[in-house]
């Protein structure tokens, strides 16, 4: 019962990515109708201080992508590009994309974006975004 449960929300995460996929970015194909357009999956959580994002950037150095923040608004750009076929191989098949791309993040909480804070490595960008301090203080408002 379990296993069944599990391939179906498997199935449901599927169609739900490439519903995403279809809506949120321009689709180009080769001749194949093969997609070419790549764009990294992005995880965002919290804790109580901070929220942190990881995009999944195979193939990709930290001089390949560009970070910003924006009126509550994280957007990670760059290009993934295409490695260079080996000159005498018959290439069977290829499944890997490649180009430009750009992937924006609404953030649920405001942060202090003076210590936004960004690291890459094994191909993974991990950003940490400090939240602003909501502590409520008290104070006397004098009516008029």
């Amino acid at each position: 019962m379990t296993m069944v449960y599990i391939e179906r929300v498997r199935e449901i995460d599927g169609i739900s990515d490439r519903m995403r996929r279809l809506f949120d970015e321009p689709r180009e194909t080769d001749a194949w109708g093969r997609g070419k357009t790549f764009s990294p999956r992005i995880d965002l959580h919290e804790d109580e201080k901070n929220l942190y994002v990881e995009a999944e950037l195979p193939g990709m150095t930290k001089d390949d992508v560009k970070v910003t923040i924006h009126a509550g608004v994280l957007t990670i750009q760059g290009e993934r590009r295409v490695e260079q076929k080996r000159e005498g191989t018959n290439y069977l098949r290829i499944e890997s994309t490649y180009g430009t791309f750009s992937r924006s993040v609404n953030l649920p909480e405001e942060v202090n974006a003076d210590k936004v804070g960004a690291s890459f490595e094994d191909g993974v960008l991990r950003v940490e975004l400090p939240k602003k301090s909501t502590k409520e203080t008290q104070r006397l408002i004098e009516i008029k």
